[in-house]
């Protein structure tokens, strides 16, 4: 929430918005970034434990059957495993950043100046005082 630009809540603010509109144009939005990452995070933690707990507790699934093929000396069925795993966890990643979609071009345009070269959907527009060859400094001092 800290994280959230000033600007952004103050136009909320300034427009009236309620509470409830509040967080579902202005917060919600901004957080959706830093929440999906999260849920990765999560989600690779969460194989990990899962696949910790199942070589050692368990008799059933993938950590189990790696294991048991290690055991067996059966390493291609032990690679087999190992390669299903992967791509179910690269998957499961990639089906995480789908739900978590693209961020919004407006608020994608509000970020940092440092930021600022993904906001690619108008070409640059050349200014008045560029075309005429003055710097804006000139073209503010200079009587008509």
């Amino acid at each position: 929430m800290r994280q959230i630009d000033r600007v952004l809540i103050r136009v909320g603010q300034s427009f009236r918005a309620s509470t409830w509109q509040m967080v579902t144009k202005i917060y919600l939005p901004a957080m959706r970034e830093p929440i999906v990452n999260g849920v990765r995070l999560g989600l690779g933690v969460a194989i990990i434990g899962t696949l910790l707990a199942e070589t050692k507790l368990s008799n059933r699934g993938i950590g189990y059957l790696i294991i048991q093929a290690y055991a067996t000396f059966d390493m291609p069925r032990m690679y087999a495993l190992l390669i299903v795993l992967f791509v179910l966890a690269i998957g499961a990643n990639a089906l995480i950043g789908r739900l978590g979609g693209e961020p919004d071009h407006a608020m994608t345009c509000l970020d940092s100046a440092a930021k600022r070269p993904r906001c690619r959907s108008r070409p640059p527009q050349r200014s008045i005082t560029a075309a005429r060859g003055t710097s804006p400094l000139q073209a503010v001092t200079a009587r008509p």
